[in-house]
């Protein structure tokens, strides 16, 4: 469970996090939902029959342990690398934009898997730096929830599949129930003076979703504002930034803070880290704040021009097998997206979401359609995150 506190420099992940998004409404209304189909078309290959790994030497670019490693944690997917005479060489990111910008400033071809959030897909489609998925040619692919599997983030306009869901989560708050209560909400560290310099946050643009959520802005929703609602954002972080004791840049050092005591209270934070915190001993909590909560999907893309398609989309196959998916979702502490994966879950784990109805993980945390990559009318991803660059 330790391994997990590495991985998440939030970058949707963030959002300050959690509970009831008033009329947020539930998975599909906040995304759309696809039609189902496969993209069968694709840069390396030919489509027809399963795909079947080569050797090869892989490259890739994106969240730490999302690469199986170290290898003791990842016991099936490494034997079955070995077995396939697959290596793979990583190169880590701490923000989801640093996957996009390796892979443009590298040569093409560089890299053949990277792992974006679903808020980060839609920019990488755009801007042509991603294979199609041969989904036709995966074993696993169609076992994965409708719900999060339909998604529209994972299609371009052509209607070919980019990006295939890993894993999904939400982002809760998190207090010393030995010392203190729960906020009632986030904006309670902007209006309430005794909270200064005893809570932490995320060093994340996102955090903008839940400010502009308690300013009441958003066309329709929180992730579509206009420049200057954008800037009413900027104006009140400010004050979330200068109150807060530190803005770490991982979920690692957040919960750090908290187990030391130094932070009360955390802005952010994972569900599994309750149980992480009470296995040392510290009698950390959860909470759901009432500006309300984000979800989001983590993904395995190929990015153009791979080398190696056919033996990458077969390593993204077996880690969502039902012992890859397993072994990525015991790591971190995430949502499994196959079903089969559930049953070989700790039940720790198999308790943080409910996968019986899995619907209903995010009747109270949608998964917001991504911020705009471009155009005119409202405030892209990069102005959100130059707007944060300018208030820390």
């Amino acid at each position: 469970m330790a391994e997990k506190q590495t991985r998440r420099q939030f970058v949707l992940r963030a959002a300050g996090a959690s509970v009831l998004l008033a009329g947020a409404g539930d998975l599909l209304a906040a995304c759309g939902g696809g039609d189902g189909s496969s993209a069968s078309s694709g840069a390396a290959g030919t489509t027809g029959g399963f795909v079947e790994a080569k050797p090869a030497k892989l490259n890739f670019v994106g969240w730490q342990g999302y690469d199986a490693k170290p290898a003791k944690n990842y016991p099936y997917i490494n034997g079955w690398m070995a077995q396939q005479q697959i290596t793979l060489t990583s190169t880590y990111t701490q923000v989801n934009e640093e996957m996009l910008t390796k892979i443009q400033a590298s040569p093409a071809g560089t890299y053949d898997i990277t792992s974006p959030y679903h808020g980060t897909v839609p920019t990488m489609i755009d801007l042509g730096v991603l294979e199609p998925i041969q989904t036709d040619r995966m074993r696993n692919y169609a076992s994965i929830y409708p719900s999060i599997r339909n998604l529209d983030y994972s299609r371009g306009q052509d209607g070919q599949v980019y990006a295939v869901p890993l894993d999904f989560s939400y982002s809760v708050g998190l207090y010393n129930a030995d010392s203190v209560d729960p906020l009632q909400k986030f904006a309670d560290v902007i209006t309430d003076s005794t909270l200064k310099g005893r809570y932490v946050l995320i060093d994340a643009p996102e955090h903008f979703t839940w400010i502009a959520q308690y300013l009441g802005l958003g066309n329709p929703d929180p992730h579509h504002l206009t420049q200057d609602e954008l800037k009413q954002c900027q104006a009140t972080a400010r004050t979330v930034v200068a109150n807060a004791k530190a803005t770490p840049g991982s979920f690692g050092d957040i919960l750090q803070l908290m187990l030391t005591h130094e932070a009360d209270w955390s802005l952010s934070g994972n569900p599994s880290d309750e149980q992480s915190a009470q296995q040392k001993g510290v009698n950390i909590k959860a909470f759901l704040p009432t500006e309300g909560a984000q979800a989001y999907v983590d993904n395995y893309c190929i990015p153009k021009d791979s080398g190696n398609y056919d033996s990458a989309l077969a390593w993204i196959d077996t880690v969502l097998s039902p012992k890859g998916n397993a072994e990525i979702q015991g790591a971190f502490g995430t949502g499994a997206v196959n079903p089969k994966s559930v049953p070989l879950l700790d039940e720790n784990l198999r308790t943080l979401y409910p996968y019986d109805d899995i619907t209903s993980a995010f009747d109270n945390a949608p998964v917001w359609p991504p911020i705009p990559a471009k155009g005119d009318q409202y405030a892209t991803y990069a102005d959100w995150t130059k707007a944060w660059s300018e208030v820390k």
